[in-house]
């Protein structure tokens, strides 16, 4: 990674890694295990670390007909709202991946709708934001 933000995410990333590895390590990490929480948890780190990077202008991470038709004055503005919606989303992902790994251990199926509702709010409420701040910055969203 180029910028701070995503190294410090990076960093996190492998610290939890190996907490939850000492964690699952009596119970042995099964795919199971790394397929419903630590995949998805990763995924959900990385779009907050986008996320941050495009709210603090840096929009490289968009495709490039986004990034040629935001003027100079809004390129703030668009990756604000653009890079909220990603984090939104990233947070939903998390979410669902902690009460999936709660799931796996209390055989409560209750956690896993909860995740499953909060993860499709996540989602829609930040693509939302996202197709807002381009239809609002780009004149539309292609």
């Amino acid at each position: 990674c180029i910028n701070y933000s995503c190294q410090i995410a990076n960093g996190y990333v492998a610290i939890l890694i190996i907490v939850w590895y000492n964690y699952f390590n009596d119970k042995k990490i099964t795919e199971e295990i790394m397929m419903e929480f630590i995949v998805p948890f990763i995924v959900g780190v990385v779009l907050i670390a986008l996320g941050i990077s495009n709210m603090r202008g840096n929009i490289s991470s968009l495709h490039s007909y986004h990034r040629h038709r935001v003027s100079e004055e809004d390129r703030i503005p668009f990756g604000k709202q653009v890079g909220l919606g990603t984090v939104i989303i990233g947070v939903g992902i998390i979410i669902f991946s902690i009460l999936s790994a709660i799931t796996l251990y209390t055989e409560n199926n209750i956690f896993v709708l909860i995740g499953t509702a909060v993860l499709i709010v996540g989602i829609i409420v930040g693509l939302v934001l996202s197709f807002k701040a381009m239809i609002k910055y780009n004149k539309g969203i292609f």
